[in-house]
Parts: C-alpha cells; structure tokens; sequence
C-alpha cells in the first residue's frame, strides 16, 4: 500500500515524536531589578522594550544577537542591566531589529500558518532528532521549505538550520556552522579538520538537529562532513532543498552511498501547498476586511499562485493591498487577475490552473 502526505502528516515517527514540543518557548526574561549606573533612562526604557517584544514574540535572545550582529554574551549582560559601559550603542541595534521585524510583519500581513509542507517537514524533522539519522526532505521552489525550518528552528531549542548558497564550500559551510554555535573566536584561523573537532565537541549530547537548506548547493566534502556530524556527534540531520537533490542522493552505488544507508525518512517531492493551505494563508492575511473574502476571491488568488505559497505571501497579498486596498478598491476576482496581470506582469500561461 502507498502511504499518502496525509499518511506521514498523521503517523510521524510514534509515541516517542510525541515528547518532542515543538511549541516549547524560550524561558520568559525579566526585567532587571537594577541597573548599573552607565545606563540612562532611555536605556532602561529600551530594554522594557526589548524584553517585552522578545518575551511577547517568543524570541530567543540568540536569535536577536545573530540577527542584530551583537554579541550573544554582551546582550544577555546589557539585558540584565549588568553592562558596565553605556549600552545604548547594542540598545540602539536591537531596537532597529525590532522595527524591522514589526514593519515587515505590518506589511506583509501574513502570519505563519501551519501548512501540509509544514507538518510534512515537521515529521521528518523530528524523525531525524529522535532516531539520530539522516533525513531528506525535498519541494519544488517556493512551496516553503525555508519558511518550515526557520519556524522550527525559532520554536524548538537545539536546532541550527544553515542556509546554503550555490557551490558552497566545505570551509564556508563549517564557518557558518561554528558561527552558529559561537565558536567564532575559537576557530579563527584552524584547518578544517579542527574546525569540524570543536563542531563535533559542541554539538555532543546535546540531542542537536541540524537542519542543511538548498543541500543541493553542497559538494561531496560537505556531505561528507555532514554525515560525520552524524555519526561522531550522534545527532540528526535533514538536507532539505530543491527536486534536484534527489538526483544528487538517490544513484545507487554512487558517491553517497554512506548517506544513503543512513537516510531513515525520506518522503516524496513536494510540489506545491494545498487548496486548503492557500484559503487559510488568504483568510488570514485579510481578516481585516469587514466582509471577508468570498469564494470568487480564493478560487482567483488559487488560480494566479497554485501551489507556491511564496507567489502567494511575497508576490499577490501586499501587491493586492498596495495597488488595490490602499487605493480604495473593492476586492473581488477582477481585481485578483488584474494585479497578476499589470501588477505581477503574469500571463494566464504562468498561472497554474485549478488545484
């Protein structure tokens, strides 16, 4: 018998997937009972704030320190009000952070729905983590393979996802790896070999996944250290990327071989959301409007996006909102297809039609 995509939705890997809660927050931070005398008062105003939005958002402050490129041992002091110097040059990076944040989510207007890519990437996720092995998870582009594993990163401790670029190297995929892991200033300037010894050492027993986006973009040595992570590390891996990474994988007898017998989940490409997956992702993007959306609506976004939750969330939704709601306009099918059409420069050849 053929297991479908629900099969895998519903089964994931047992009873023992079930300990794993991929909701489980960040400890709530709170606010300092007292500062050093180098903070000012707008100072203690901006760690209120930033507290607040990381607690509210379920943020972890490793996160806020990578993405504002502060370091992560210098936030957690100018957030307890330790700092000893003023704080107000991190305060003021951090803050920048959030604003980013709040106006990207402003704009876009679509908050993260969990999807049928999401709890297929879910289960192999956490089939990897469990059973310590390797899993591969692949989709045509813009089906949200990313969006899944930097949700599940940012829900779950312990996950580090590495988003690769084309023909990446093996040196520049252990850099990011020991950036991840804060082992910058320890690495500078080893061997490879090295540089993977201090990985290996960080990452053991720590019941650690690693997540490897556009795996495809990876060259045998890369692999290979990937696999090593697994077996020496005794943690899970997934390399999740385009339909192309099976032609890399799948070759018996080839040069992965030794990934291949240690694969433990490995479900079928991708192609794109379900219906369901894009009436829910407009419905939420537009709960705003009084009226809702009604059927002719969803059946034309459907019509213009199909199954690339990216055309959908990053392309049509603010395209809609700026060049149609923002100017006073009704929103009904006419306006979908006009906005693919003059907005989107889509012809009805680029539109992928019925579900």
């Amino acid at each position: 018998m053929t297991m479908t995509v629900a099969d895998f939705e519903e089964t994931g890997a047992g009873a023992e997937i079930e300990q794993i809660d991929i909701g489980t927050a960040p400890p709530e931070l709170e606010l300092p009972a007292s500062f050093k005398p180098s903070y000012s008062e707008q100072d203690k105003t901006e760690v209120a704030t930033v507290i607040a939005w990381l607690n509210e958002t379920r943020k972890p402050q490793a996160w806020l320190a990578r993405i504002g490129r502060i370091d992560a041992g210098t936030l957690n002091g100018v957030l307890r009000g330790k700092y000893p110097s003023p704080p107000s040059k991190f305060l003021a990076q951090a803050m920048e952070v959030i604003r980013i944040q709040s106006e990207r989510l402003v704009n876009r207007g679509v908050p993260f729905i969990e999807t049928s890519v999401w709890r297929l990437a879910v289960s192999v996720y956490h089939r990897a983590r469990v059973y310590r092995n390797i899993g591969v998870f692949s989709g045509y582009a813009g089906t949200g393979k990313t969006t899944a594993a930097l949700e599940y990163e940012r829900r779950t401790p312990n996950v580090h996802v590495i988003e690769c670029i084309d023909k990446m190297s093996a040196s520049a995929f252990l850099d990011c790896l020991c950036e991840r892991l804060q082992l910058t200033h320890e690495v500078r300037g080893l061997s490879k070999e090295k540089k993977f010894f201090l990985i290996r050492r960080a990452l053991e027993g720590t019941d650690s996944l690693l997540i490897v986006d556009e795996a495809e973009n990876l060259g045998p040595e890369t692999l290979e250290y990937c696999r090593r992570l697994r077996d020496l590390a005794r943690i899970g891996v997934v390399l999740q990327g385009k339909q192309n990474l099976l032609a890399l994988l799948k070759p018996e007898h080839g040069k992965f071989d030794q990934i291949r017998s240690r694969i433990g989940f490995w479900p079928a490409t991708v192609s794109g959301i379900k219906r369901e997956d894009a009436d829910q992702l407009a419905l939420a993007a537009f709960d705003d409007l009084e009226d809702g959306l009604d059927r002719t609506v969803l059946d034309a976004m459907w019509e213009v996006c199909g199954g690339s939750i990216r055309l959908l969330t990053e392309s049509l939704i603010p395209c809609i909102r700026d060049f149609g709601l923002r100017k006073g306009r009704v929103l009904n099918a006419a306006l979908v297809r006009q906005i693919a059409t003059e907005a989107m420069r889509m012809s009805s050849n680029n539109r992928r039609e019925g579900a």
